[in-house]
């Protein structure tokens, strides 16, 4: 979305009248505080990032308690044999309580695992080798452990979930749509213990398929570490057998024989099963497991218990990594500094990138950039997503396609709905997906949040204003809100629709009309949803017999829109 911001703010119809609004907008505060300091620290590029992730996975472990007050023992066992940098608490989704242990260094995780248990003699298992334990406890008199008094948990619950009825009430206390938006990144985005889980996860890959390949990695993609990650989202991973220029180096004379790919796509479909089977057999905590190999990317989906993530692998498909490279260097890591890509396109004699595409790389060498395109942003959050509405709420999305490349929107190469041109293969479509009915409604609904954003910016501040009224689900406060107030914007009510000519025309129905569009106390809303449920319920029949419609599904879709109008 960060993206389609800079494209909005830099190129389009709008371009002229932006330009002249920048100067009078004032710098968002929450940015300039959190991206951007008295003394700025030094941007990490995304290579730069992965390698300290995957750092910190090889000097830790994850050990199942019994709850958050085994720490002080769980501290002082880990402390006679290395030194502990740091530990983190968590529940996965059964209730049961987990903590992530860091190490100072690798060869101190080393130690640890050498002083590991294994499975009891006779369980009928196989054992072993995992970052992934269990604290047994202690048979007999327990040895008396003492933590210093300075040491405590990072954090507590820290994969917690934040209750939406405590993040409705903060939002609407906010001065602002910007403090909004920015107060909804902080509370939803993913923390750094869900980032640590996930990079958990794929380091117990890599030991588990050690075995079956030579200096293979499992790398995250996506939301995990494109910066755009929620708290509580899935996990992308790729498997790939990664060949160091030390491998193929020619003065090497003695060379391993290899299985080689007879048929291309098929033998990777088999390389994927094999590695379904061997998650499925050999991996601790991984359940649920389904593989996907018929598809365009086949993938193996699984549940990890012991992290609480939902994750998806893949075998060799390194593009989704190069666009998590992009979306963070364009989005999360600097926004919005990055100017379009076509002006990352330098010379090719002295950048080592083709004029005509874009290298992947160069989403990985962000700290080459002028200095120009480095700082905070001309507007605010507020600005940004009110244009971002009005940007695309007028886009012809039958006749053009969106490119982030190019900065301008360019006529479609085919018919389909919606068409945004992969930034890294232009020659693809990443939205090839989406249905000519969900273009239709992403058009409506992006319409409908211009105009209701505008509408309350420019009145007073409602119970739901600003964003509140945008991101609420369908639920009992929406439900009282039409209740209280009606839709006084529309022409025709649907529900007018499906009554009998006699029932419609009658003089009760404007009344019914004007009390829709009066203001309501609470408790008249109140007994007004009590008065509909009731309604439902005595007289199901009857609204069966009376309503006539056209087929089957015309008539249950419009029974499930009552019953959740209800619910």
């Amino acid at each position: 979305m960060s993206v389609l911001f800079q494209t909005v703010i830099n190129t389009g119809k709008l371009y002229s009248l932006n330009k002249s609004l920048r100067a009078s907008l004032s710098k968002c505060k929450c940015l300039s505080v959190r991206k951007y300091s008295e003394n700025p620290k030094k941007f990490a590029s995304f290579d730069d990032v992965v390698a300290q992730r995957r750092a910190e996975s090889k000097r830790s472990i994850v050990v199942q308690v019994n709850s958050e007050s085994s720490f002080n023992e769980l501290y002082c066992y880990c402390s006679k044999y290395a030194e502990v940098h740091g530990v983190h608490h968590y529940r996965n989704t059964e209730g049961e309580h987990f903590m992530l242990v860091e190490f100072k260094s690798e060869e101190c995780l080393k130690d640890v695992l050498q002083t590991c248990g294994s499975h009891q003699k006779n369980v009928d298992v196989m054992a072993l080798h995992s970052p992934f334990l269990w604290f047994r406890a202690v048979s007999g008199k327990k040895e008396k452990l003492v933590a210093a008094q300075t040491q405590s948990l990072v954090i507590k619950d820290g994969n917690a979930i934040v209750d939406e009825a405590v993040l409705y009430k903060e939002l609407a206390e906010c001065s602002s749509v910007s403090d909004q938006i920015q107060l909804l990144y902080d509370r939803t985005k993913l923390n750094d213990l869900g980032v640590r889980l996930r990079y958990m996860v794929a380091r117990h890959l890599e030991v588990i398929f050690d075995s079956l390949y030579a200096n293979v990695q499992v790398q995250p993609f996506g939301s995990s570490v494109n910066g755009f990650g929620k708290m509580g989202c899935d996990l992308d991973l790729v498997l790939t057998n990664s060949v160091t220029d030390e491998m193929v180096d020619p003065r090497k004379r003695l060379v391993y024989q290899e299985k080689r790919c007879s048929d291309g796509r098929g033998s990777w479909r088999r390389q994927l099963e094999l590695a379904a089977e061997v998650v499925e057999a050999r991996a601790a905590g991984a359940a649920r497991v389904l593989r996907v190999l018929h598809a365009r990317v086949p993938i193996v989906k699984f549940t990890h218990d012991f992290a609480a993530v939902e994750c998806d692998l893949c075998i060799n498909n390194t593009s989704g990594v190069d666009m998590s490279a992009a979306l963070r260097a364009l989005g999360a890591g600097r926004l919005p500094p990055l100017p379009p890509l076509d002006r990352l396109r330098y010379p090719s004699d002295k950048k080592n990138i083709s004029e005509e595409s874009v290298d992947s790389s160069v989403f990985r060498r962000t700290r080459e950039l002028p200095a120009e395109y480095c700082g905070p942003p001309s507007a605010d959050l507020e600005t940004l997503l009110l244009q971002f509405f009005e940007f695309y709420a007028q886009f012809d999305f039958q006749e053009k396609a969106i490119s982030v490349n190019e900065g301008i929107a360019v006529r479609k190469p085919n018919s389909q709905p919606l068409y945004i041109i992969n930034p890294l293969d232009p020659t693809m479509n990443v939205s090839r997906n989406v249905s000519y009915e969900e273009c239709q409604r992403l058009q409506v609904e992006i319409r409908n949040a211009a105009w209701q954003l505008e509408a309350e910016l420019e009145g007073s501040k409602s119970d739901d204003w600003g964003l509140l009224g945008i991101i609420e689900k369908k639920a009992a406060r929406n439900l009282k809100k039409l209740v209280r107030m009606g839709n006084s914007h529309r022409l025709v009510s649907v529900k007018d629709l499906f009554r009998e000519p006699d029932e419609t025309n009658s003089e009760n129905s404007i009344k019914r009309k004007l009390q829709r569009l009066t203001e309501k106390s609470d408790r008249d809303v109140e007994n007004s949803v009590r008065e509909m449920k009731a309604q439902m319920q005595r007289e199901p029949e009857k609204t069966k017999e009376t309503s006539r419609f056209k087929n089957r599904q015309v008539a249950s879709e419009v029974y499930r829109i009552q019953r959740n109008k209800i619910l």
